[in-house]
């Protein structure tokens, strides 16, 4: 997963959630989610999450950045998904956001 691929998911994610709230207020929120399920299953398929997981792949380590990053702060705690070849990983935050940061920023040391 490279960053420029990363942020076209993010925008499309953006995008996907301020419809979901146009639809909602119209037509209610059993059918906004029959509406926009398609499109949360594709983002999890091209992030490879939840039933689309590599599971052999998946690191699910513990860790937090060691510096601030892309809007995130310092010391945030993370689980690390993948980490892939181009020195950036895969993470999810204690609040459920995912971000792709640099594998260097992020420390999985227990100590």
């Amino acid at each position: 997963m490279d960053k420029n691929t990363f942020d076209v998911i993010k925008k499309f994610e953006s995008l996907a959630s301020e419809l979901y709230f146009e639809l909602e207020n119209e037509l209610g929120v059993e059918r906004a989610d029959k509406l926009l399920k398609g499109f949360d299953a594709y983002q999890s398929q091209l992030l490879k999450l939840g039933k689309y997981a590599d599971e052999e792949k998946m690191l699910d380590k513990q860790g937090f950045l060691k510096d601030n990053y892309d809007g995130f702060p310092r010391y945030l705690k993370l689980t690390v998904i993948y980490e892939y070849n181009n020195g950036f990983s895969l993470c999810e935050t204690t609040s459920g956001l995912i971000l792709l940061a640099p594998t260097e920023l992020i420390s999985t040391d227990t100590e």
